[in-house]
């Protein structure tokens, strides 16, 4: 019995569109960076120097497909009665599923791409591959399925930033991204999470209920209500600056060539105030790295 499937990506992600070696198909492989408070540090700060707040990833899935006694959500859209988190620290999230025949379609994946930002940028090594270094907290390969991005509707610019053209880099820039890939012809789902450090595993398996898909959420967000729990402040950007951007240039190996003098901050999105729809309603945004570009 097949199965369809939905993933919801919100927050720090960063989506690395690649040709795979193999297949020679498009996937897309999202990335976290680690923006994590250790317990012996008092204040973090970006490698610009500048005040960083601390993030937590994690995944979320529906307890009724592990447990199929327990009540699942009523519609689309709605948070379960009962789910099951899993906090990334250090590690691969597999999806146990098997490579996709076709391209992943990633013409609505609207976020910031670095490759537009400076095409000199380049990814820290391993970190599609292999042991990768400390900055990753998790890593996800997909094929196949297609992208479908939402925005708040605010155009936010790179003052800092030209493009070829001439012109000042720009977008209407999503506040998340939902992967669907339909009709998977397996059993199910079986999330496995593989440590960088020891490579021990551990699996969930998910079992689509009355065939509802599977639906996930993947986020990587401020620290003080990273679930999104209604009854708590939902952290949104209070400037007209997404600052918690800067933490995506850690997963680059030579970020500070974007930084045009000494002292200047990391370039970051900036609410264009001209635009007739600014807006402060999205959390931080994610980024993209199209190396086709």
């Amino acid at each position: 019995m097949s199965f369809d499937l939905r993933i919801e990506f919100s927050g720090l992600c960063l989506f690395v569109v690649r040709k795979d070696d193999r297949t020679k198909h498009r996937v897309v492989h999202v990335l976290m960076p680690d923006a994590r408070k250790p317990l012996s540090i008092d204040a973090l700060t970006h490698d610009d120097g500048t005040p960083a707040v601390p993030h937590a990833g994690y995944l979320r899935f529906d307890l009724a497909d592990l447990h199929h006694d327990l009540p699942a959500a009523e519609e689309e859209g709605v948070s379960p009665p009962y789910e099951g988190v899993h906090r990334f620290s250090g590690e691969s999230a597999d999806l146990g599923l098997h490579d996709a025949s076709s391209d992943t379609d990633v013409d609505e994946l609207m976020f910031p791409n670095f490759k537009s930002i400076d095409r000199r940028l380049e990814l820290l090594p391993r970190l599609l591959n292999g042991k990768p270094p400390n900055r990753l907290l998790m890593r996800m390969r997909l094929t196949g399925g297609r992208f479908m991005s939402h925005s708040g509707g605010s155009n936010w610019t790179f003052p800092s930033i030209t493009t070829e053209a001439g012109h000042v880099y720009q977008g209407q820039f999503a506040n998340f991204a939902v992967w669907r890939r339909e009709k998977i012809d397996q059993a199910g789902l079986d999330l496995t999470f593989t440590s960088f450090a020891d490579g021990k595993a551990y699996k969930i398996p998910l079992r689509s209920r009355s065939g509802r898909p599977i639906r996930l959420k993947v986020a990587n967000l401020c620290a003080e209500n990273p679930l999104e729990w209604p009854e708590l402040k939902i952290r949104v950007i209070e400037t007209e600056e997404d600052l918690d951007f800067k933490w995506l240039y850690s997963l680059y190996d030579n970020h500070k060539t974007v930084i045009p003098n000494p002292g200047d901050a990391l370039p970051v999105p900036v609410l264009d105030r001209t635009s007739g729809a600014a807006t402060r309603d999205q959390d931080c945004t994610g980024g993209l790295d199209d190396g086709s570009i």
